[in-house]
C-alpha cells in the first residue's frame, strides 16, 4: 500500500476534492480496463522491438568485427532503458502541454 500511496502522490497534486469524496470500497480495481489495455499494448510494443533488435540488430546496423555481440547487446540493453525513461517523461510531457494547452484556451 506504501508504493500504491507513493505512485498516487507522485502523479498529482492533492486537492481538496480528494478530501471531500468518500472513501473507496474494496470491490473497487485498482487497476481499470483502460488502463490494462494500455500496460499490455506497451508491454507488447516494447518487447517485440526489443526481440526485433536482439535477432536482426547485426543486419540492420550491419555490425562487422570481433565486438559485434557485445555491441548489439549494449544496443539492445540502452533501447530497453531508453524506452522506459521516454514512457515515463512521455506523460509527464503530456500533463504539461494538456496543462499548457488548457490554460491557453482559457483566455
Amino acid at each position: 500500500m506504501n508504493i500504491s500511496g507513493s505512485i498516487a502522490l507522485a502523479t498529482e497534486p492533492p486537492h481538496e476534492g480528494l478530501m471531500s469524496s468518500p472513501p473507496v470500497g474494496t470491490e473497487v480495481r485498482l487497476i481499470s480496463k483502460t488502463m490494462w489495455r494500455n500496460i499490455i499494448g506497451q508491454s507488447i510494443f516494447q518487447l517485440a522491438l526489443l526481440l526485433v533488435f536482439d535477432f536482426t540488430a547485426d543486419q540492420i546496423l550491419r555490425l562487422e568485427g570481433s565486438d559485434t555481440t557485445i555491441a548489439l547487446n549494449t544496443f539492445v540493453f540502452n533501447i530497453f532503458v531508453f524506452r522506459q525513461a521516454l514512457t515515463v517523461n512521455f506523460i509527464a510531457v503530456y500533463d504539461a502541454f494538456a496543462d499548457a494547452f488548457l490554460l491557453w484556451n482559457s483566455f
